[in-house]
């Protein structure tokens, strides 16, 4: 299927049409051809809005929260299904391409063909330290693709924001922050505090 951004086809969309103030934006898959080739060789860059952001290093709460989180999910939900780790997640506006920190996905997919839609997850995941105001946007993005459910955690305030019920307008019909955490299709409850130890949440 070819991806439209106000009714244009973006195989067709000239590099006027895709500047923004000055800047050259890109499409997904300008930049998975790109990284075929092997242009962002040792760098992690994400594409948001047609833009390349180089994400920052990930200081150990980050690296923390992303682990246990990972052991967690990947036991709850047995080998039907895969967590998978910072890999990109397919969106409709051809404009983006995000990589949650952590997104489950039935095993058995196309996965070696392609990326996953972010309808086809279960739940995605960001951990936010100094990437909130990103990660905020990328709840959007995450809505307007059909992501059934997004949890923000967010670090340094020791909680974790649950997005439920995506809207094609980006907008969640709920948001709250809760504790437990329920995993979604499978109903088990998760302690924010498993996630978010104390000493990490302080720091």
């Amino acid at each position: 299927m070819t991806t439209r951004v106000a009714g244009r086809s973006l195989g067709a969309m000239s590099p006027e049409l895709l500047a923004r103030e000055g800047r050259r934006l890109f499409t997904a898959r300008e930049v998975l051809r790109m990284a075929e080739l092997g242009f962002f060789e040792g760098q992690h860059v994400e594409l948001i809005d047609g833009e390349l952001r180089v994400v920052s290093p990930q200081g150990p709460p980050h690296m923390g929260a992303i682990g246990r989180l990972n052991r967690i999910l990947s036991l709850a939900y047995g080998p039907d299904h895969t967590v998978r780790v910072q890999g990109p997640v397919e969106v409709p506006d051809g404009l983006s391409l995000p990589e949650p920190d952590l997104a489950v996905v039935v095993t058995e997919g196309p996965w070696s063909r392609r990326h996953a839609d972010c309808a086809e997850t279960l739940l995605v995941v960001e951990v936010a330290v100094s990437s909130l105001a990103v990660d905020r946007r990328k709840a959007a993005l995450y809505a307007e693709a059909g992501a059934p459910v997004y949890w923000l955690v967010e670090v340094e305030r020791g909680r974790v924001v649950v997005h439920e019920g995506p809207r094609p307008d980006g907008a969640w019909s709920v948001v709250d922050v809760r504790d437990p955490l329920v995993l979604p299709g499978i109903g088990r409850e998760v302690p924010v505090a498993e996630i978010l130890p104390r000493e990490d949440a302080a720091g």
